[in-house]
């Protein structure tokens, strides 16, 4: 099969109208970036070969996608009645799918999360028993008819895993990081981006600063760094972010300011990504968010001192709030665990995002780390007003509020999971099985609700009701309308 071929895109997809932000004219005040040793990802020896092997992997999953799966094949449906069965291995990867999928849906900015990821015996990257080739195959097979942007940026994806295969045999990242960068691309229609298409966080237009290397145990380590990519005010639609957004023209600039072209739509930052030595970014990922920041700065007019040491707090502080998180991430599992009407892999992922979301806007009472805003405007509202009333020691108000954010809520993350599938959408926005059954209601209405506590609770058998709340150690007496 031929190697991909590297075409060139002639129109970029940032604002073309300002084309002053686009031109390094002035140096950015503060530490200055030495380009001795970065180069493109596109410049590594080994490329031609990664793409001709990546190009036969790609022919080979369109050839037998109406076929059996591969019997290294895990998906989240597979690892749930693992778990169930007892496999330790399973429930590893179950906490971790739910403990990144928590963290992409919480925390939108300045948040920094970490992978590890083994080689095993035959030299091949995974986790808990899934390996790194079976979660780009479901990735791929698991969303189709999406928008061709969407479905580039996934085959990018699929390509960087390669690269770091090979850049791993090769010995690259010993001494390098992998830095490519994940933005919200300009041309897709809203639906297909936020909570009920792809899971990007459109509020801020959120991106993704990814660093990927090899650590002295032998194991990958990918740090993924979050940022906003706009300063929204209130009132921005969706168009006017696109229209002042920073993110880009920055990427921009630090692409040039590395002495390298850089690429020109959301598709081209994660496939044209940069080999950056490690002496020059001492701190992991934190050290391109601090200079993505800089070159906002210059962007954008501010005049403000990054230093080092504050962006190394990022980490401490990402640690927090996902350790806040922890009873969070255990509700979730239990509600898997115990969810056997799960016919297809994607009801697996789109349930666990349901009960991210319902669980989290419950803590989002009391848990400070958790903004609001990420479940949306109408629910932020409802929340922040519930945590207003809270301080007063109006309860009862409080709870009636937070009863309308449970209903009101949505949330985003990585992957598509986090809203409908088209196919499996009912008009009333709710998710629904492949036989088009609502899941969250039934014949006594919604199937969540809170207790007289403000404990989140959701009846487990559909048309069925309960008495006393399920949260561990409540039992309060509950009436089910």
């Amino acid at each position: 099969m031929e190697a991909l071929a590297v075409q060139p895109i002639i129109e970029p997809d940032y604002p073309v109208q300002r084309p002053d932000l686009y031109a390094v004219n002035d140096p950015v005040s503060g530490e200055a970036l030495e380009a001795t040793g970065v180069h493109s990802v596109l410049d590594a020896e080994f490329e031609p070969r990664t793409r001709e092997r990546y190009q036969q992997w790609l022919g080979s999953i369109i050839l037998r996608q109406d076929a059996e799966k591969e019997a290294d094949d895990t998906d989240l449906l597979d690892t749930i009645h693992e778990a169930r069965n007892g496999s330790l291995e399973a429930k590893q990867r179950l906490r971790m799918n739910i403990a990144t999928a928590t963290a992409e849906g919480y925390f939108k900015d300045d948040h920094v999360s970490t992978i590890v990821t083994h080689r095993d015996r035959t030299g091949n990257l995974g986790q808990h028993g899934q390996t790194v080739d079976s979660v780009q195959r479901n990735a791929l097979i698991m969303r189709p008819n999406r928008h061709t942007v969407l479905q580039e940026i996934t085959e990018a994806e699929a390509l960087n895993a390669h690269r770091i295969e090979d850049a791993l045999h090769a010995g690259k990242l010993r001494d390098n990081y992998l830095v490519v960068f994940s933005i919200v691309p300009n041309g897709v229609p809203k639906e297909d981006l936020g909570e009920d298409g792809d899971g990007y966080f459109l509020d801020a237009l959120t991106l993704c600063v990814q660093v990927t290397t090899e650590l002295d145990s032998g194991d990958v380590q990918t740090q993924a760094g979050f940022k906003a990519g706009v300063e929204a005010q209130p009132g921005d639609t969706f168009e006017s972010l696109l229209a002042k957004r920073h993110d880009i023209p920055a990427l921009v600039r630090l692409y040039r300011r590395f002495g390298q072209e850089p690429p020109t739509n959301a598709p081209g930052f994660l496939r044209e990504g940069l080999y950056i030595p490690k002496d020059q970014m001492p701190n992991g990922v934190v050290d391109p968010m601090r200079w993505l920041d800089e070159e906002a700065d210059a962007l954008l007019g501010r005049d403000i001192e990054r230093k080092p040491e504050d962006y190394m707090a990022l980490i401490l502080e990402s640690k927090r709030r996902e350790a806040s998180v922890k009873e969070v991430r255990q509700r979730v599992e239990r509600e898997l665990l115990a969810d056997y009407s799960l016919e297809t892999p994607m009801q697996a992922v789109q349930r666990m995002w349901e009960f991210i979301k319902d669980h989290g806007v419950t803590a989002s009472l009391d848990n400070k780390y958790i903004e609001p805003k990420v479940f949306g405007a109408a629910a932020a509202r409802h929340i922040i007003a519930a945590r207003q009333l809270t301080e007063n020691g109006i309860i009862h108000l409080a709870r009636e509020y937070m009863q309308k954010a449970l209903e009101e809520a949505v949330i985003v993350g990585c992957g598509g999971g986090s809203g409908a599938s088209r196919s499996g959408e009912t008009s009333g926005g709710e998710i629904s099985d492949s036989l088009g059954r609502s899941w969250n209601r039934d014949k006594h209405g919604s199937r969540k609700f809170t207790c007289p506590k403000g404990h989140l609770n959701i009846r487990p058998t559909k048309n069925e009701l309960i008495d006393k709340c399920q949260h561990k150690g409540c039992a309060a007496q509950v009436i089910c309308k």
